[in-house]
C-alpha cells in the first residue's frame, strides 16, 4: 500500500498550477519528517533487496540507477529462473547463516558522473508527472527541493547533507553495495552499465541460463548526454566525491 501511495501523481506536469500543488505537497511532507525527526538524523540507505535463484544459485546485488529494474525484470520474466526477493544482507558475505555464501553474485555499476545527472534528472528535476514518493526523497533530506539546479544539487552531494553516512540509496556510493565491511569486492562479476547487453549475457552463459532479454525501464532522458550538464568544477567536485567508486571501478569523465 506505501508502494503503490508513493507513486500517485500529486502533478501532471511542471505549469503554474502543477508547481503550486508541488510546492504545497513538498511542505506538507516536509513537515511530516521533521516532525519525526527524520529530517535531523537521515540514515543510511541500502534497501534495495537481492534477486536469487536457488535453483540456478546466484544473486543479483543490484544498485540503484544502473539498470537493476531491467535486470530485475529479466531475471523474474522467466520462469525457468525461479527467481524471488531477499534482503541483500542476506547475501552479504558478514550474513551469520552462510545461506548464500556459494551462489554466484553479480551487479553492473556505472560512470559516477552519469549516474548522478541520472538521479537528478530522476529524482530532483521537474519536467514530467510527480509522484509523493520523489518528493518524499527530498523532504527527508535538508537542502533538498524540487527543481533545486544541477550545480547546486552537486555541491549538495559533496556536502555533509549528502554524503554516505546519511544518503539515499539513489546517490549512495556504489562501492557501497558490492564490498564487505573490509573494502573488498564481494561479488564475482560486476559488468557495466554502458555495455549491459554484453555483460548480461555473459552472466546468463556462466550461470547456464538461456538467453534472457531486457527491456528498457526507466530509462535517463539525459543521462546519455551527461557531460554537457557539467562544468570543471562540478566535474571535480562529484571526482572527490566518489573517488573510491572511480577508483575500484576505473571509471573517467
Amino acid at each position: 500500500m506505501r508502494r503503490r501511495l508513493s507513486r500517485c501523481n500529486v502533478a501532471s506536469g511542471n505549469g503554474p498550477i502543477d508547481r503550486v500543488k508541488i510546492g504545497c505537497a513538498f511542505a506538507v511532507l516536509k513537515a511530516v519528517h521533521e516532525m519525526a525527526g527524520r529530517a535531523d538524523h537521515p540514515t543510511q540507505d541500502l534497501g534495495t533487496p537481492a534477486v536469487v535463484s536457488d535453483k540456478h544459485r546466484f544473486a543479483f546485488c543490484g544498485i540503484p540507477k544502473v539498470g537493476t529494474k531491467s535486470v530485475s525484470a529479466a531475471l523474474f520474466g522467466s520462469p525457468e529462473v525461479a527467481a524471488f526477493f531477499v534482503d541483500r544482507r542476506a547475501v552479504a558475505p558478514a550474513a551469520t547463516n552462510g545461506q548464500y555464501e556459494r551462489h554466484f553474485k553479480f551487479s553492473f555499476v556505472r560512470n559516477p558522473w552519469s549516474r548522478v545527472v541520472s538521479c537528478y534528472c530522476d529524482k530532483i528535476q521537474i519536467l514530467r508527472p510527480t509522484p509523493i514518493g520523489k518528493l518524499s526523497i527530498m523532504a527527508k533530506h535538508r537542502g533538498l527541493a524540487p527543481d533545486l539546479s544541477f550545480e547546486a544539487f552537486v555541491q549538495w552531494l559533496c556536502s555533509s547533507e549528502g554524503n554516505d553516512q546519511c544518503a539515499d540509496r539513489h546517490w549512495m556510493s556504489q562501492h557501497r553495495f558490492v564490498c564487505d565491511n573490509r573494502g573488498r569486492v564481494f561479488c564475482d562479476f560486476i559488468g557495466r552499465l554502458e555495455s549491459i547487453e554484453t555483460d548480461f549475457q555473459q552472466v546468463c552463459r556462466a550461470l547456464g541460463l538461456p538467453s534472457l532479454m531486457l527491456p528498457h525501464s526507466n530509462r535517463s532522458r539525459q543521462a546519455h548526454r551527461y557531460r554537457d550538464l557539467y562544468n570543471e568544477r562540478t566535474r571535480k567536485l562529484v571526482s572527490e566525491r566518489y573517488a573510491r567508486d572511480i577508483e575500484i571501478f576505473g571509471y573517467e569523465f
